[in-house]
């Protein structure tokens, strides 16, 4: 079987995934352990993907390129604490909306991107750039939210998202050197299989208490999917059109970058300190990737799979 053919199916397989995660505690508090070397696994797989000459050209575009994680990472988060600090969000909500804002983007969006015709190179930059800002911008406004006297140390967390995040950048550099950009190129749709098979476990791994707490907290877990859903629609829409002016393709992968973002690495990093409704927010998260790629799937350039076979993009 071509491992590729199954990104035609890439949205469905997400949404089968968190599926099973959410109703089988047992397999997603399995695979958790494993969260954060699958997320570093991923970001290495995301570089090894990067074909630099498109993304030179890209880079010359200021306006789509060098915004892209200045929108993702400062301006995006910003919005969501301006929101916050207006009173508009209960409290309760304050710390899992700055986790969500705050974070680089989800590592399916290049699956997503390649099954909507989006442009890869434009939302490899913003899922690579991203997760290298993301050590530095992300612990900041998480900060914002932290109660007095809060066990989370954002100087340590700093460092364990840079140390995680840094060296899986490394490994993908490195693993893209050995293995020759050619290469790479010709191999482009089972890397992207295999990296879809990664986010998958990632997904089933994220769903862990998901159900125990929705259980034990219903009203929190409803009013945390409701914020959660509807910023990252009001976020992905914000990247649609900001993007505007650029091409069809570069805007979906604005919106993907926009409203999927990684935060099951906070997680991982911030474990026992997690608050109850940080968990659910983790979890109800991967709703939206079931809902997004529908909702700009009628945007995309063109609804078919583009593989991009021999150029490594």
């Amino acid at each position: 079987m071509n491992l590729s053919a199954l990104l035609q199916y890439s949205k469905y397989v997400l949404c089968i995934a968190t599926a099973l995660g959410f109703f089988l505690p047992f397999l997603s508090s399995a695979i958790r352990p494993f969260l954060l070397p699958l997320l570093a696994l991923n970001v290495a797989a995301a570089v090894l993907r990067m074909e630099f000459s498109q993304i030179r050209a890209d880079l010359q575009k200021v306006s789509i390129s060098i915004f892209q994680p200045v929108w993702l990472m400062i301006v995006s988060p910003a919005v969501v604490l301006a929101a916050i600090m207006s009173g508009a969000v209960p409290e309760n909500l304050h710390l899992p909306l700055l986790v969500f804002s705050s974070a680089a983007p989800m590592t399916s969006t290049p699956a997503l991107a390649l099954l909507l015709r989006a442009r890869l190179a434009f939302v490899l930059i913003g899922l690579v750039i991203g997760n290298m800002l993301m050590p530095l911008t992300t612990p900041l406004f998480i900060a914002q939210a932290l109660p007095p006297g809060s066990a989370l140390d954002v100087k340590v967390m700093m460092l364990q998202l840079l140390a995680s995040i840094g060296a899986a950048i490394v490994l993908g550099l490195a693993a893209r050197i050995t293995i020759g950009a050619r290469r790479v190129g010709a191999w482009a749709g089972q890397l992207d299989a295999a990296s879809l098979v990664l986010v998958s476990l990632i997904s089933i791994a994220v769903m862990d208490q998901g159900l125990e707490l929705t259980l034990a907290y219903p009203i929190q877990a409803a009013q945390t999917l409701i914020a959660v859903v509807v910023t990252g629609l009001l976020l992905a829409s914000f990247g649609y059109f900001i993007f505007y002016k650029s091409e069809k393709d570069s805007r979906v992968g604005a919106a993907l970058n926009s409203g999927l973002p990684n935060v099951g690495i906070v997680l991982a990093i911030i474990g026992a300190s997690a608050t109850t409704e940080t968990i659910i927010m983790v979890a109800t998260t991967q709703t939206l990737v079931c809902i997004l790629p529908f909702v700009f799937a009628r945007r995309a350039a063109r609804p078919q799979l583009r593989t991009d076979k021999g150029t490594g993009a």
